[in-house]
């Protein structure tokens, strides 16, 4: 029997280069930490030894930590403890590798996806617990401090912003939850009264942060109408925490429409 080879051609439309780039950065980075897993699952002691030390060799592999200070004015309980006086905050080895890798793939399904708890779906291995701690604990130090000093939020709040601009503040707000949410599940037991307290006062500037661009959104969405109001529900639907959050209070008719 012949056989016969037959070639087809697809047109695809015109797509948005922005999403297009997310779509390709979430399968690197998930088919990264995909390969990774595979393997220490499938490697020895002595071979998991010999990958570190070739991972530590490497600037291109090192991670740097403890980036809020740029952005943080304030004391906080929660910061970063140097392991040395010359601690530059530069980590090396798999177990850094693997755990900022799983980070940004938590961070891409909390802000694009229906996952609940993201940061918990690609939970840390033994391997790397500690380093994920640190990162993830540095990743909301960073976006809370980033943001409170941030006069842009202040401006998205007030209804003020752009449509792309609420977009992204709200995304970055609802991933900064998520991260908050994951530190007190995987790691709440490690942290004493007072900073489980800051945590706290952390996540309810969060979430009323959040409910001022939900309102903004809802209300932008109450007042268009046709093709307008089918772009608004493309657009939220990659985020189902913040799509869940606009059509609650589209719903209830409690979104007014600021002036702009």
């Amino acid at each position: 029997m012949s056989s016969v080879k037959v070639a087809t051609n697809a047109v695809l439309p015109k797509q948005d280069p922005t999403y297009v780039n997310r779509i390709v950065g979430y399968n690197e980075y998930r088919k990264s930490l995909e390969y990774l897993d595979t393997l220490v699952a499938n490697s020895t002691a002595e071979e998991l030894e010999a990958i570190d030390a070739f991972i530590k060799q490497h600037d291109e592999f090192a991670v740097i930590t403890n980036l809020s200070p740029r952005w943080r004015r304030q004391q906080t309980l929660l910061a970063e403890s140097p392991n040395g006086p010359q601690d530059n905050f530069e980590r090396r080895g798999l177990d850094w590798m693997m755990a900022l890798a799983r980070i940004e793939v938590g961070a891409m399904l909390a802000g694009f996806t229906s996952q609940p708890q993201p940061f918990v779906v690609v939970r840390p291995s033994k391997l790397e617990l500690n380093a994920y701690r640190e990162l993830l604990l540095d990743g909301v130090r960073s976006h809370f401090f980033a943001m409170r000093s941030d006069p842009l939020l202040v401006h998205i709040a007030k209804g003020k912003g752009r449509d792309r601009q609420n977009l992204a503040y709200g995304r970055r707000v609802f991933v900064t939850l998520s991260m908050l949410d994951a530190m007190a599940t995987l790691y709440g037991q490690t942290f004493a009264p007072p900073q489980v307290a800051e945590l706290y006062s952390w996540k309810n500037e969060l979430e009323k942060t959040r409910d001022g661009i939900v309102g903004v959104i809802a209300a932008t969405m109450m007042a268009a109408s046709g093709d307008e109001r089918e772009r608004w529900d493309s657009m939220i639907n990659g985020c189902s925490a913040m799509k869940r959050g606009v059509q609650s209070e589209l719903a209830a008719g409690t979104a007014t429409v600021n002036p702009r």
